[in-house]
This record gives C-alpha cells, structure tokens and sequence, in this order.
C-alpha cells in the first residue's frame, strides 16, 4: 500500500481457497501459527465479494484477541498495537454486513489510517469496467478508470504481465520486491512472513513506519 497513491482492493475475482484472504499468520511459541476467520459453505467458483463469513466470526474475533494476548502480551507494543486491533474489531462488529470483501476493506483502511499513510482506496467491484474483461486487460481498465499512469504489482505476479501491452496503453509496469530484515521476537529464532500485527507488536508504529520503504521497484 505504502508504494501507492492509489489501492484497489481486487475483490471481484474467484475466492482462492486455502489463500491468504481469510486467514494469517502470527507467532506463538516461538513458530507461526495460523490463524483462520471461517466462511459459510459456498461455491468455490464465487468471488470474493460474492462470499460470506459465517455467523461465528464475532466469536472467533473475541477468540483470535484472546490468543494475541496469550502470544504477546509480553510483547514491547502490546498496548499500542491491541489499540489496532481492538479498532478493527468494533468496525467489523459495528458492521452487520457479513461479506468479506468489505470487512476485509474495511480493515486494510483502518491499517493504513495506523500507520499514517495517505491512499485513495477503491473496491475493484465498484469501478465500472466491463465483466468480460479479465487479466491483465481488466487491470489496464481499472487503471484507466483511477487515472494511474503506473501500476505496480508483486513480484510473485511477473508471469501474469506483459510490460509491452501496459506501455501500449500508456501505463508503466512494476514489481514491487520486499526487502525483509529480521527482528527481535522475545530472543526467540526470528519467524517470518507473518502478520504485520507481528511486526508492529515488537517493532512499534514509528519503526515499522520506517520500514515500509524497504522495499525494490523492478521491472
């Protein structure tokens, strides 16, 4: 997000099942450990703004706070990071809209208003650009349709983009590559990729600010 003017959450395309959507990882004794929001039996052809968390998500909630305390309650930024949580958690509640692209929305803007950072943030479902399109096409619409004259992706998505049909339309082409540095987990063998609740437990909001340039635009 941080690399952005502008982010467009992409949530009307297929639900990836066993993905990243619904589910994280923190640390808990020392190993990540997976933690999962579970979802109303559906389709798995639906997309994402198509499908529905189950009517435990609120328990699940209160469950998921209650293992954050057990695992970094210790934690430098405990305090501070609870806040986060506890914000997300009243405006997910708050809402009784149970779909999961607009909770999951909701939460990235909450993330980013944390960690001070100034993005326009869109739903792709509400950006009008013909359905039939897909691929890197929809993405060359959908940057039209915001103005952005660069695009950036993660590097994972090299395969999925041609840089030739992006200058063609006038747009340029990124892959953003994280550079990740290890850090203090309670004197522990550093565990990473997980959460940013992770880093902001033991990094705190102003490193972690600092961080979040550390990162390589190729293309």
């Amino acid at each position: 997000m941080n690399a952005s003017d502008v982010f467009i959450a992409y949530d009307d395309v297929q639900y990836i099942n066993r993905g990243w959507i619904n589910r994280n990882r923190i640390l808990m004794n020392g190993e990540g450990y997976m933690f999962t929001f579970s979802l109303k039996n559906d389709s798995s052809r639906k997309n994402i703004n198509e499908r529905y968390f189950t009517d435990r998500f609120n328990e699940q909630f209160e469950k998921f706070e209650k293992t954050l305390k057990i695992s970094y309650g210790k934690a430098p930024y405990f305090d501070e990071t609870t806040e986060l949580v506890v914000n997300v958690k009243e405006e997910m509640i708050a809402s009784r809209n149970s779909n999961i692209a607009v909770k999951i929305y909701r939460s990235l803007i909450l993330i980013a208003q944390h960690l001070d950072l100034e993005i326009k943030f869109h739903l792709s479902s509400e950006i009008t650009k013909g359905n039939e399109l897909a691929g890197q096409e929809r993405i060359i619409v959908l940057c039209n349709k915001v103005g952005a004259n660069k695009y950036v992706n993660l590097s994972g998505g090299k395969h999925l983009y041609e840089e030739r049909i992006f200058e063609e339309a006038g747009i340029s082409l990124f892959f953003l590559e994280p550079e990740f540095s290890p850090y203090n987990q309670f004197d522990n063998k550093f565990v990473g990729r997980l959460s940013i609740i992770d880093a902001l437990m033991f990094k705190g909001k102003d490193s972690v600010q600092d961080n979040l340039l550390n990162y390589k635009l190729t293309q």
